[in-house]
């Protein structure tokens, strides 16, 4: 199937429920949700639904002729005016969604398709037949139950946690404490482009909106949510106990919300600071939210932006609390009855409506126990070697807590067997000096993976991504192994950062088919970028044989000299 299918026509779209109904009627079970509104206002993302579950594409329209002078070589007929697309991103029932869409659309608008997967222009009804072959495909029963990232899946993995605790519930792809007083806290499954991976964000919103405002949402292991990895399941349990519900479960009040999150992390973003404020405001904690307007009034005194935004902000705090405390439990109501929260919503007094003694009773959300829980299966996860020179391995790692933990721990002969079939894996050592070093073996082949080319003949690029982490320092190298020459690895990339800050410090880049280097050393704010050649005597030091399964010193060794050689010094 195509990523692109395109309906050319002239006139007016319809509105969205209008093409709903048609495809109704033409036997596709897919609807635009929300039916609202002409597709003439539609742009981008498009969410439609097939019976109870997601799926969408995005849609465009283009009204200039040159749209449609595109397709003139395929015997277009030049009277159509306007072009509308639709795209996908691979899945298969998003490319049946969108191939139905467009079919009906067509229809509609008395105009033809365009489908890039056949190559031609389709009338209506060939537009139709395709679609309606491909829906048959899509809805044959399967050999085996699939899995995916759709919300009926998210229920299917989260069902055993589900049924030990009745203070979850799963809303679509979002799982929250219940019940809810003024925050939604829990965890989002934000789909991806990948079929078959999810983004799994932290997730703590206050219930009301506010205009222009933004919750707290941050992403958690990233890259790592695969659901055909065999550890899947039980990293999932781990992940949510461990890393998002002993964080979200602790956020009791709104003043705990606006208070303690990590604003770094948000730092600059006026919406989530709007939401700071209010939440201060409704928490009975005016004094707190005065000083955080007063702080960023200082911090960004230069910027017209903030100047205006620290306006609007004392404007709001000069009204009269009881006023304020209507309009958002107003709003509550409304949201409420919006994500058909039922009796999981217990509406509550704000705290700046009851005294503070009152206020944990009257106005908090729930205490939110770590037990019972999904028990974590041994050999999930393991600490870092501690002792210099030990070596251990893993299929991967995940940042927990400020430090490194080893992911699904394997043997010396296991993760060998994963390097000679260009598999990931990671190591992960004590250098002599005490930093620990962290070496990632990256192909993003595996056989577990259904998309994965299945060619014998198929080789994939080994990549080393090199860690190590100093008491002051954190340095990160990536070596790439050479497409047209096998087995050999090019140093690409070195950056060192402040380890406290997360600061970029120095930054190095090697250009090969160029020959030259780039360096950005960001402690000497006047030096800027600074462009050298790469001469044959250091093409050696940067471009070698890939290192034997295990080796990790050379590649260390390599590059303390190219440090010392541009001019960073020594790592701290």
């Amino acid at each position: 199937m195509s990523t692109e299918t395109h309906v050319l026509f002239r006139g007016k779209l319809p509105t969205k429920a209008a093409l709903s109904k048609a495809m109704k009627e033409l036997g596709f079970p897919f609807a635009i949700k929300p039916a609202t509104g002409s597709l003439e206002e539609q742009s981008g993302f498009m969410p439609m639904t097939l019976g109870r579950e997601e799926t969408c594409v995005e849609f465009d329209v283009y009204n200039d002729h040159a749209a449609v002078e595109e397709f003139a070589d395929e015997g277009v007929d030049p009277g159509y005016e306007r072009r509308a697309s639709f795209r996908w991103s691979g899945d298969f029932q998003e490319a049946v969604a969108g191939m139905c869409a467009a079919a009906a659309l067509a229809k509609l608008t008395s105009g033809v398709v365009f489908d890039e997967a056949e190559n031609k222009l389709l009338p209506v009804d060939d537009a139709i037949a395709l679609a309606r072959r491909n829906l048959e495909t899509l809805l044959q029963p399967e050999d085996k139950p699939r899995f995916g990232t759709r919300p009926a899946d998210i229920k299917r993995y989260l069902k055993p946690l589900l049924q030990q605790r009745d203070d979850l519930v799963l809303l679509g792809r979002l799982l929250i404490i219940r019940p809810v007083r003024h925050l939604l806290r829990g965890v989002f499954f934000d789909r991806t482009s990948d079929k078959y991976g999810f983004e799994v964000l932290r997730y703590i919103m206050p219930l009301f909106p506010v205009e222009g405002g933004l919750g707290y949402q941050q992403q958690i292991h990233p890259v790592q949510w695969k659901v055909w990895q065999p550890h899947f399941n039980d990293m999932l349990f781990d992940s949510l106990a461990e890393d998002i519900f002993n964080r979200v479960g602790k956020i009791s009040s709104l003043g705990d919300f606006a208070g303690n999150l990590d604003v770094t992390y948000l730092n600059g973003r006026d919406g989530f600071q709007v939401t700071r404020v209010t939440a201060f405001v409704l928490a009975g904690q005016h004094e707190r939210a005065t000083e955080l307007v007063d702080e960023i009034e200082r911090s960004e005194r230069d910027s017209n932006f903030w100047q205006n935004w620290v306006d609007e902000q004392r404007a709001f705090l000069r009204r009269d609390i009881a006023s304020v405390c209507a309009e958002f439990h107003s709003k509550e109501a409304t949201a409420a009855a919006e994500m058909k929260l039922g009796d999981i919503w217990q509406p509550a007094l704000f705290p700046a409506e009851v005294p503070e003694a009152e206020r944990i009773a009257k106005s908090a959300e729930p205490h939110f126990p770590k037990i019972p829980w999904i028990s974590r299966p041994l050999g999930l996860v393991e600490e870092v070697p501690e002792r210099l020179g030990e070596v251990c391995f893993a299929k991967g790692e995940l940042w927990r807590n400020g430090r490194v933990t080893m992911l699904v721990p394997l043997t010396h002969e296991s993760a060998a067997e994963l390097h000679r079939t260009r598999q990931d894996y990671v190591l992960a050592t004590r250098l002599p000096e005490g930093n620990l070093l962290v070496l990632r073996h990256r192909t993003g082949w595996s056989p577990y993976n259904p998309e994965q080319p299945r060619n014998p003949d198929y080789v994939p690029c080994r990549e080393f991504l090199l860690e190590v982490y100093g008491s002051l320092e954190r340095l990160q190298t990536i070596f790439d192994e050479d497409s047209e020459t096998p087995d050999v690895v090019e140093m690409r990339s070195v950056s060192v950062f402040n380890r406290a800050s997360g600061d970029e410090l120095w930054y190095a880049y090697n250009n090969f088919r160029e020959r030259e280097r780039s360096i950005y050393d960001h402690r000497d704010l006047h030096e800027g970028r600074v462009c050298r050649s790469l001469p044959d005597s250091d093409l050696s030091l940067c471009r070698f044989e890939a290192p034997p399964f295990g080796e990790f010193l050379d590649l260390w060794r390599r590059v303390e000299t190219y440090l010392e050689n541009e001019g960073f010094g020594k790592f701290k």
